[in-house]
């Protein structure tokens, strides 16, 4: 369990923000890990800390499973004949996604929040007006591109035949102590090949707050980020970013 710390607020507070949109589940650090790299469809896994950790994948036989190349004691894949999954397809053309008690949000300092191309550097601004004492942006380059599986009925059936299994294995086997609604399956992802997830608290909701953010693509990806109203700093907003 996470335990109380500015890192841990931050993931809860951006996931719970941004959830509301239907866009999938959040995730504030999306970079693919050192052990596993990128989620697909079919993973089962569990989240810490915002970022989604791998137990096992249940549908390409090439695929690696990544605890020491082991499934839980009588695994079978996802693997009938009709199983539907979606070619990529365009699910955000937005540059960015707010929460909803964010408003009045316009762009300044150029029609791009995210320039992977950009030799240099780049910079861009957001203004806006929040409703509530905090808040929680996604800055992306679009598309976000999405794959999902439409057996939506079939998934429920698999997995209620093979939960406990995976409960075993994860906790018995690994001791990794998850809860039930804390072990999940993967029916979609939604990627960007560059963003920034920032979130917020303390916002005066009466001022105009500034979203401020520089971008270095030098020998790799830098950024930093300000929030200010009035001339005045906010406490350090929280950020992550990718690809880092």
């Amino acid at each position: 369990m996470d335990s109380t710390t500015s890192e841990s607020v931050a993931w809860r507070a951006y996931a719970r923000s941004l959830a509301v949109h239907g866009y999938g589940y959040p995730l504030w650090d999306a970079n693919p890990t050192e052990d596993y790299g990128e989620i697909f469809v079919g993973d089962v896994g569990y989240i810490r800390g915002g970022v989604f950790k791998h137990l096992f994948h249940t549908v390409q036989e090439s695929y690696p499973q990544p605890l020491n190349n082991r499934c839980p004691e009588g695994f079978e894949k996802l693997s009938p004949p009709n199983l539907l999954v979606t070619k990529p397809y365009r699910k955000i053309d937005q540059p960015h996604v707010l929460s909803r008690s964010i408003k009045g949000a316009r762009v300044e300092g150029g029609a791009s929040i995210l320039l992977p191309g950009q030799p240099v550097s780049a910079s861009a601004n957001i203004k806006f007006s929040c409703q509530e004492d905090s808040g929680a942006l996604l800055l992306l380059e679009p598309p976000a591109m999405s794959v999902d599986i439409e057996n939506h009925r079939m998934v429920k059936s698999y997995m209620k035949q093979q939960f406990k299994r995976w409960y075993d294995f994860a906790n018995r086997e690994y001791g990794i102590g998850l809860a039930d609604d804390e072990i999940l399956f993967v029916t979609g992802t939604t990627k960007t090949t560059a963003w920034i997830a920032t979130t917020f608290h303390g916002h005066d909701k009466t001022e105009e707050a500034t979203f401020s953010c520089d971008i270095q693509k030098l020998a790799d990806f830098k950024c930093s980020v300000t929030i200010s109203r009035s001339e005045k700093l906010f406490p350090n907003p929280d950020y992550k970013w990718g690809p880092s």
